[in-house]
């Protein structure tokens, strides 16, 4: 995914298009299901963390899951329901224009530095958020306060909870309470004041100790370096030719060029929504591949299956 900085930046760009009451929860949408992987993630046991439930809806749930928050919206209408959901189709655009590119990029950057996939792909899509803000606000990291981003909001969250309870239950059958998603929030705003730091101080120590461990790590992925990477152009700035890994079709696009189609492309979803008829949706995963090939990832699936007989058990 392009990390929650690149995201909210995005939605930035969209958020006049919003109405004043759901613009909190069109920026709490614009995470997506990422939300999900801050389920347990400062304890030290996650075995029955939700993140395995944000993984499947952004892959072989992502047409599932979208056409239920579009239902769940004509039922259930009000402005702060219709702004997640809005925010939520704005993450879906950006990843699944954005990732191809990531994807592309990978081996380009492990050739050039030896290092596994992982911290290959980490390394990118952190730089792509410190560029990006250069780009789109002038500011450094330093200059930037990223803890607004995750601002609380007792009435938003609660919407977003109910949301999530009925979302999880009818994608999986599973029984999820609206305080075990709350609780995604209070986590990912307790890490990302933990991990604030304008001297980078903590960015570099997390780094240094993390980073051998558990290279895609969510922590690592809320750190940023002040400055990006000069060695590699993880934008494209320069339109270089790079091959989508899934539909092999050779493109020239940079970052910013693909901000531009996403949000083109959101708007088209809008008007789906607006309609409750995706019937005309180019259905892609959020890593850009086409849902018909789509699965599963093998270790959430088993980790499904054991949590379900368990509960039969």
């Amino acid at each position: 995914m392009p990390s929650y900085l690149t995201h909210h930046l995005f939605a930035k760009l969209l958020e006049g298009d919003i109405s004043p009451e759901g613009r909190t929860c069109f920026l709490y949408g614009t995470q997506g299901a990422d939300l999900l992987f801050f389920s347990r993630a400062l304890t030290v046991f996650r075995w029955d963390s939700l993140a395995k439930y944000g993984v499947a809806l952004h892959g072989s749930k992502t047409r599932t899951s979208i056409e239920y928050l579009s239902e769940y919206l004509q039922n259930n209408y009000n402005p702060l329901v219709e702004g997640y959901i809005k925010g939520y189709l704005c993450h879906y655009a950006l990843d699944r224009a954005v990732h191809p590119f990531v994807y592309a990029m990978i081996p380009k950057l492990r050739e050039a530095n030896g290092r596994p996939n992982t911290w290959c792909h980490l390394k990118i899509e952190t730089n792509i958020d410190v560029l990006m803000l250069k780009h789109l606000t002038g500011l450094k990291i330093n200059e930037y306060d990223c803890r607004r981003i995750f601002a609380r909001d007792d009435a938003s969250e609660r919407q977003v909870a109910l949301l999530y309870s009925g979302l999880l239950n009818s994608q999986f059958g599973k029984l999820i309470y609206p305080h075990e998603v709350a609780e995604c929030f209070k986590q990912r705003r307790i890490a990302v004041r933990l991990l604030y730091s304008p001297k980078r101080v903590k960015y570099n120590m997390l780094r240094v100790f993390l980073s051998p461990i558990r290279p895609a790590s969510t922590l690592l992925q809320l750190s940023h370096p002040n400055i990006a990477d000069t060695t590699f152009d993880y934008i494209n700035s320069f339109n270089s030719s790079w091959v989508n890994p899934f539909t092999q079709r050779i493109c020239t696009n940079s970052v910013p060029e693909i901000f531009e189609k996403a949000a083109s492309d959101v708007r088209i979803m809008w008007n789906m929504l607006e309609k409750n008829d995706f019937s005309r949706m180019e259905w892609l995963d959020f890593d850009g591949k086409p849902v018909d090939q789509v699965g599963f990832h093998k270790k959430h699936r088993r980790r499904l299956r054991f949590r379900r007989s368990k509960k039969r058990d």
